[in-house]
């Protein structure tokens, strides 16, 4: 089973990751997590998925060019433990290489059957999709598509969408937190490109 958590920044897409995965973990499954090296929010913190609220669960980093070889790293893992993994975790999804990740997720989805969660924008700041997130949107056999609190109306659970606030940046690529980004509802992102 294939669950995909998504939604704007800071609508709470890690902490749900880690709260399905704690679940697995107390009810006695065995849980792999993966994270892209370049989640470098918490530069201090590389061996956790992390929140802004400051929870944690372990994971490993992984360059994103190398989102393929998350089945030799599942291997690696099961024949040094000894251990089955039942479910993989993959937090921020849309930093790794699309092409690999899908790859990697087909195979440990449909080869090895195993529950795997993954989190991750679906959408850039301009709207666009993002990486393998509309693949794995629709491969989901779940989705959970969060909101957040709009930074400009102040409305709970309107913000569907991020708005980059540096307009300046230009990669689709740009990691960062509350100092780059905000949550708007469409209203207000769509107001904030017509004034830009």
């Amino acid at each position: 089973m294939l669950t995909v958590i998504t939604g704007p920044m800071f609508s709470g897409k890690s902490s749900k990751l880690i709260s399905m995965a704690m679940a697995h973990v107390i009810a006695g499954h065995h849980v792999v997590a993966y994270k892209p090296v370049k989640d470098i929010r918490y530069p201090e913190d590389d061996k956790n998925i992390s929140t802004h609220l400051g929870q944690m669960f372990p994971a490993r980093s992984i360059n994103s060019e190398l989102a393929d070889e998350i089945p030799l790293y599942i291997s690696d893992y099961q024949r040094k433990t000894e251990t089955n993994i039942d479910v993989v975790v993959i937090d921020e999804a849309q930093f790794l290489d699309g092409p690999g990740l899908i790859q990697s997720v087909e195979w440990i989805l449909y080869e090895r059957g195993k529950t795997i969660i993954i989190s991750g924008l679906s959408q850039d700041s301009d709207g666009k999709p993002f990486g393998a997130m509309p693949h794995l949107l629709a491969i989901a056999d779940d989705i959970i598509h969060l909101k957040s609190v709009c930074a400009k109306s102040k409305k709970i659970g309107a913000a569907t969408r991020t708005y980059r606030k540096d307009k300046n940046n230009k990669n689709q690529v740009a990691v960062g937190g509350s100092e780059m980004y905000e949550p708007r509802s469409l209203e207000a992102w769509l107001q904030s490109r017509k004034i830009t």
